[in-house]
């Protein structure tokens, strides 16, 4: 996270010295897809906590001189959580993985671009709870019981980030992501892409 931190500022600071006058986009190649990796924290609404990375795809369209529309996927990498205290009932989440779909409004700068994201978000997941009250459909674990269920949720999505070209049709993306209102967890995320427009 601090390795891209210290690259956004080093990249602003030079945008800075350029100047911060807006330009305007050039939308011969308005879609644009991309690949990247992600490394933040999952927080399930009981109290367990876990550092997770995830890799995702993206591709959109910009389809105005500010705005542009965007749908991408993930898939959460596997790690165990940690469970603020000891008491029961303990919920675990894997398998997670989702779509997005958002609207970006972009600031155009000579040297790089800024942007927000607002989206809806749906995560399909593995939901385990460890409890000790006895439920039908749970397996028997010593003196608790695992319970294990399918479920999906959706959430609010939202971003700043910001592009820096690398090419003419090339650019790294940096973002922030965070995951709101969803009914089991809240996901929070620093990530890194690499673009392509077309």
């Amino acid at each position: 996270m601090r390795y891209i931190l210290l690259l956004s500022c080093c990249w602003l600071g030079s945008a800075q010295a350029t100047g911060w006058d807006l330009i305007q986009k050039d939308l011969s190649e308005p879609f644009y897809a991309g690949f990247g990796i992600s490394r933040g924290q999952l927080s399930v609404k009981s109290g367990t906590e876990s550092k997770q990375g995830s890799l995702h795809i993206f591709t959109g369209y910009r389809f105005d001189k500010v705005w542009a529309v965007e749908l991408s996927g993930y898939r959460l990498n596997e790690e165990s959580q940690e469970q603020q205290g000891n008491e029961l009932p303990f919920i675990n989440i894997e398998h997670d993985k989702g779509v997005s779909l958002s609207l970006l409004g972009f600031a155009y700068y000579p040297e790089f671009s800024a942007y927000y994201r607002v989206g809806i978000q749906q995560d399909s997941y593995i939901h385990y709870e460890l409890t000790n009250l006895e439920m039908p459909s749970c397996l028997l674990q010593g003196e608790n019981y695992l319970c294990s269920e399918e479920k999906k949720q959706k959430s609010w999505l939202f971003g700043l980030g910001t592009e820096m070209p690398m090419s003419r049709m090339t650019a790294l993306r940096l973002e922030w992501l965070t995951n709101w209102g969803g009914d089991d967890f809240e996901h929070h995320q620093a990530t890194a892409s690499l673009m392509v427009s077309f």
